[in-house]
């Protein structure tokens, strides 16, 4: 009986284990971390002026948009995708997706806070020698973000012409 109890309860886990759930939930603790964090010491008003116009703000912006908003796109999809497939994705793949895409955009945006500090302005087509460390590193993230989500595509392919059959 107890294993026949198992058996029925195994559709239940938890859902924070799940690819939409963890897409939902980190991404917007990271938020509300960039929120509270840089929005702090942007609504401070002689560190606004001194952070005015640098990458500070751009930091700060795409901190909160993309772990904000393509976060929960990306949570909105693999929760979606079988009811549009009618086939389950790679649970494995998924969470792969979300972690890789976790630790780039960090890589991504988190320096670009300390760009800011340092007086790198934004809207220049160029900069100072003294930026090419952090920019290199933001750059790598950007690239390892992309190519992470080459990895949700191949998701949405491999489940658009998958055999698992989702239940809908």
């Amino acid at each position: 009986p107890a294993d026949a109890l198992a058996t029925k309860l195994e559709p239940l886990k938890r859902p924070a284990d799940t690819s939409p759930s963890v897409s939902i939930v980190i991404p917007k603790r990271l938020s509300l971390l960039g929120m509270w964090f840089s929005g702090l010491m942007l609504a401070i008003a002689p560190a606004d002026f001194q952070y005015h116009d640098t990458y500070f703000v751009v930091a700060h912006f795409h901190y909160v948009l993309v772990t904000g908003a393509v976060f929960s796109i990306l949570a909105a999809a693999y929760y979606w995708l079988p009811k549009w497939t009618g086939t389950m994705y790679s649970e494995k793949l998924g969470q792969i997706h979300f972690w890789l895409s976790t630790i780039f955009v960090n890589v991504l945006f988190f320096p670009q806070h300390f760009l800011g500090l340092a007086g790198m302005p934004r809207r220049i087509p160029d900069y100072s020698v003294q930026f090419a460390d952090w920019n290199m590193i933001s750059s790598i993230g950007g690239f390892g973000f992309g190519i992470a989500q080459l990895l949700f595509l191949y998701i949405v392919w491999q489940s658009i012409r998958g055999t698992n059959n989702a239940d809908a």
